[in-house]
Order: C-alpha cells, then sequence, then structure tokens
C-alpha cells in the first residue's frame, strides 16, 4: 500500500517540477524572441537572419506552449480510475436504455461480479492513497489538488459499458478489393457499483437464469423461443419429467411451466420440464 500512495505521491511531484520547467523555459524563449524582435526593428537595414531568429523563438515558444498546455495538466499525471468494458452487439439494432441494461445484466451473467467487485476495491484504494499523498503536501498544494479530486471524483458513473459493432470495410489495391473490420462506438452506458451490486442480488435471486427485463417481461409465453425449447428438451434428455417416457422424435413432446404462468411462472430454464402431452393435460396449471 506505502509504495502505492508514494506513487501518487511522486506524480504529484512530477506535476510541479514540470510546471516550474516549462515555465522557466517558456520565459526564456519569450525573451529570446522579444530580444531579437527589438533587434529587427532597430535595425535600418532588412535581415533575414535576425528575422529568422525571430521566427525561429516564436515556433519554440508556440510548440513548447502546446505541449505544456497537457504536460502541466493534473490529468496528464491523475485520473479517475474508471471501469471500461467493452460489449460487441455486432449484428444487433442500436440499443435504447433498457436494451443497454439488458446487456449489462448478460454481461454479470456471463461473467460473474468478481471483476466488478475487484475494480471497485481498487477504486476505494486509489481513494485512499490520494488522500494520503494529500498529507504531505502544504496547505496552499493541498487545497489545489483537494479541489482537482473533488472535480474528477464520480463515483455515480465509475463503471462504463461501451456497445460497439464490428462493420466491414472495403479497401482497394491493384484493382483488389480487400475486406478489413472497423470497430464503431454505437452507444456508452455509465452507472455505479450500488446500481450493479443491486442488479447482481436481483440476478441472483432468479439463480441468473436471464436477465431481469426478461424475467420481468409481461408476456413469459413470447419468451419461449426455440433455441429455449431446445436447450430444455437436450437438458431432460427429451424424456418425460413425471412418467419417464423417452421421447427423441419430439412427437408428444412438450414444454412444460413447473409453476404456470397464470401464478406468476417464468419462463426461465429452472421453472421449465419436459412433459408428454398426457401428463401436461393432466397437469394442466397446477403446481407440479
Amino acid at each position: 500500500m506505502s509504495t502505492m500512495i508514494d506513487d501518487i505521491g511522486n506524480k504529484i511531484k512530477k506535476y510541479y517540477m514540470y510546471r516550474w520547467i516549462f515555465f522557466i523555459i517558456t520565459s526564456m524563449c519569450v525573451l529570446f524572441t522579444i530580444f531579437f524582435f527589438v533587434i529587427f526593428f532597430k535595425t535600418s537595414e532588412f535581415n533575414l537572419k535576425i528575422l529568422g531568429m525571430v521566427a525561429l523563438g516564436f515556433i519554440v515558444t508556440f510548440t513548447l506552449f502546446i505541449l505544456g498546455i497537457r504536460k502541466c495538466s493534473k490529468s496528464y499525471y491523475i485520473e479517475y480510475p474508471y471501469y471500461i468494458e467493452k460489449i460487441n452487439i455486432s449484428g444487433k439494432r442500436t440499443p435504447s436504455v433498457e436494451t443497454a441494461k439488458e446487456l449489462v445484466d448478460n454481461y454479470i451473467i456471463n461473467n460473474g461480479f468478481y471483476t466488478i467487485e475487484t475494480h471497485y476495491n481498487n477504486i476505494n484504494n486509489w481513494k485512499y492513497r490520494f488522500n494520503e499523498a494529500l498529507t504531505n503536501l502544504s496547505k496552499h498544494r493541498r487545497n489545489e489538488w483537494k479541489k482537482y479530486y473533488e472535480q474528477i471524483l464520480d463515483d455515480s458513473n465509475a463503471f462504463h459499458f461501451v456497445m460497439y459493432r464490428n462493420q466491414t470495410r472495403y479497401r482497394q489495391h491493384n484493382y483488389k478489393k480487400t475486406a478489413y473490420k472497423v470497430s464503431m462506438l454505437e452507444k456508452e452506458f455509465a452507472c455505479s457499483y450500488r446500481w450493479l451490486k443491486n442488479r447482481n442480488e436481483r440476478l441472483a435471486k432468479i439463480d441468473y437464469a436471464c436477465s431481469l427485463s426478461k424475467y420481468e417481461h409481461k408476456n413469459q409465453r413470447k419468451l419461449m423461443t426455440r433455441n429455449l425449447r431446445v436447450q430444455i428438451m437436450k437438458r431432460d434428455n427429451y424424456t418425460c419429467q413425471i412418467c419417464g417416457k423417452y421421447m427423441p422424435d419430439e412427437l408428444g413432446l412438450q414444454i412444460d411451466h413447473i409453476i404456470p404462468i397464470s401464478k406468476g411462472g417464468k419462463s426461465i430454464p429452472s421453472n421449465l420440464q419436459v412433459l408428454c402431452s398426457k401428463c401436461n393435460s393432466n397437469k394442466s396449471n397446477k403446481l407440479a
């Protein structure tokens, strides 16, 4: 931990060091330019060499100024540690806010919550390191960096999910077309750790069976897709879960909701089972 604190402390020291170096060199270049500029105007005859020195001084000063704006910016040294995750949505429509939430749900379902929780701990460590480093500064500098810290603190948007799609482009050389892909940003969804934690807890309650939008969908029968049916048939080995009838040809095979939709059942794998037509008609809308 101490080395991490020293790291931020060293970055702050570098900021002030480069700022002074930039100020001294730029001041010298400005004086250099003014000196030759005055000589140029005091000289009665046109002197190309002096004019060249004035131009050189101006170019160097301008270049140093442009570089110094970046080098002497606090954000060049210390930035808020955002979590950025890219999600490929190639072949899908541009996501709305609700669709983006569903994509985040699917990310948690497929990848777990460990990386998100780990990064949240890293953010807390970064805050501790920053505040610890401020204690070693003078009062004036401490107040200056404290204001910067409050400006960049962005816990409500700490986690960024970037939705992009791969598009095929073509380049032509010697009458031959060559395909290549480029990544195009479509949407960026930002949220807090608290929002993600709440999302993860709700997903855990349904055993990460599907996204929350699908789970809360009003028309559950629409969610009974062919892929989901095949998944349940393979899982139950094409066998009726009541009488044990084996139906590899799928004749008479039906997918049943264990808790009926009329009683709040969802179209998720844990609430679905294979039944033969006879057992399903006898079950009706009763609980299995």
